[in-house]
């Protein structure tokens, strides 16, 4: 149950980092390929355990240093 809302808690941020990202007014665009992109990801528990948080996880941090990055030179 605690993983659950992890995820969501990531996905979240995962969304609004990028909605922020690629100056998209509305974040709720991106909710909807987001969640395709994890639906399509439950066809296996070695997917989901190892995939998924890297959606979740590894690209925020990703963006969130592009996004310190792109600061720091403008």
């Amino acid at each position: 149950m605690a993983f659950f809302f992890k995820i969501s808690i990531y996905c979240f941020a995962a969304i609004n980092v990028a909605a922020h990202l690629f100056k998209i007014e509305k974040p709720n665009k991106l909710v909807l390929p987001t969640g395709i992109t994890i639906e399509h990801l439950e066809e296996g528990a070695f997917i989901i355990r190892y995939i998924l948080p890297i959606f979740c996880v590894g690209i925020p941090v990703i963006l969130f240093l592009v996004d310190l990055i792109r600061k720091r030179f403008s």
